[in-house]
């Protein structure tokens, strides 16, 4: 009987010590936490957070400049955190949404599409959106 009392009292301190958050960031027109996430990582935090610095480079994870972060600390998260103790190694989960960006549909003919294509317009949104590209513009247009 004591190891009962005992087990339902170690259980019961493990989810008392257990704190569970959650909140999420959003970068330009977000994205959709109904997706899949397009990152999803575990960080650690040891010494009560004092050590442990994560960065997420959320304009190379979604190009379009356009995110939602969420971070939160799970059960699975607390439980394992409350093991240890919670001093030594705090874990939590971070993950990247990616927005879909601007999109846009243009229909050219055999005449406007050489035009639109030597146009200013067409290099500056080139340059905005895929810069790797605009020397190959930029050739064309000099043409």
């Amino acid at each position: 009987m004591q190891r009962i009392v005992l087990s339902a009292a170690l259980l019961c301190a493990v989810f008392v010590g257990t704190g569970c958050y959650r909140y999420a960031v959003k970068v330009g027109s977000g994205g959709d936490l109904d997706d899949k996430p397009t990152r999803s990582e575990w960080t650690h935090h040891f010494i009560a957070g004092a050590v442990g610095d994560e960065v997420i480079d959320v304009s190379s994870v979604c190009p379009s400049g356009n995110a939602t972060v969420k971070i939160e600390r799970n059960v699975i998260d607390a439980v394992l955190g409350n093991i240890v103790g919670n001093v030594l190694w705090q874990p939590s989960t971070v993950e990247v949404y990616c927005g879909d960006g601007r999109t846009a549909a243009l229909t050219l003919d055999d005449e406007s599409g050489p035009r639109f294509a030597k146009s200013e317009a067409f290099a500056d949104a080139v340059a905005e959106m895929a810069p790797s590209e605009l020397p190959v513009v930029l050739a064309y247009q000099a043409q």
